[in-house]
């Protein structure tokens, strides 16, 4: 009786430290999901960003050669205007 109630302790104390050893494993395996999600994201919101910034250089461009062709249609109208 002794020596199945040892053995049975010996089992469940073996389980215990399996149980805690696969916790820990998934505790890992979560904590890199996470920082792998986190960079991910980071990742996306510097693209994001940099996409911002070049729409921004295009508009900029394209407002810039708008108010030129302004310009040189508001001279040719001055000139018409004028003949």
């Amino acid at each position: 009786m002794i020596i199945v109630t040892a053995l049975l302790g010996v089992v469940l104390s073996a389980l215990v430290v399996i149980k805690r050893k696969k916790d820990r494993e998934l505790n890992m395996i979560e904590k890199k999901l996470l920082e792998t999600d986190f960079q991910n994201k980071e990742l996306a919101s510097k693209k994001l960003q940099t996409e911002i910034v070049f729409k921004t250089k295009q508009l900029t461009t394209h407002a810039l050669n708008m108010m030129q062709k302004n310009q040189i249609l508001t001279g040719i109208r001055e000139r018409l205007n004028t003949l």
